[in-house]
């Protein structure tokens, strides 16, 4: 111990105090001595409680399977859908670039080709002047 002054403007210092093993040790001791005495009677009173106990796990086993299958269909099915999408755009971007009226004309000239009967007779032309929209008065 050493002799300080204290005075007003200065804090007390606190000692840290240990926790108490005395009363963790009591706390084991009183849990050592207990005694279950189990018995027959005990085990039937208590079995309604295991039954539920061990149906709630069944039902927890069942649903997580349940889950885990429809997160693989889902899994799948996005993968099928991504699909179907592409392949959707392709189509698309064909249908699109076979309607243009460039790829149109050779088609038919092709077609004229193939199917004439003069050299000089054509079955389709390609329209040189541009639609025009009419109007009524």
């Amino acid at each position: 111990m050493s002799n300080k002054i204290i005075t007003g403007d200065e804090p007390e210092i606190k000692e840290e105090k240990k926790p108490d093993t005395s009363q963790i040790e009591g706390a084991v001791k009183r849990l050592s001595e207990i005694d279950f005495k189990l018995n027959v009677n005990m085990f039937y009173n208590q079995l309604p409680f295991i039954i539920f106990c061990f149906g709630l796990i069944g039902v927890l086993i069942f649903s997580s399977h349940n889950n885990d299958i429809l997160n693989k269909k889902i899994d799948k099915l996005s993968k099928e859908n991504k699909e179907l999408r592409n392949e959707y755009i392709i189509i698309l971007s064909e249908i699109m670039n076979a309607s243009r009226q460039s790829n149109i004309a050779e088609k038919l000239k092709e077609y004229n080709i193939q199917n004439r009967i003069g050299k000089d007779t054509n079955y389709v032309k390609e329209a040189v002047v541009p639609p025009t929209k009419i109007t009524i008065d």
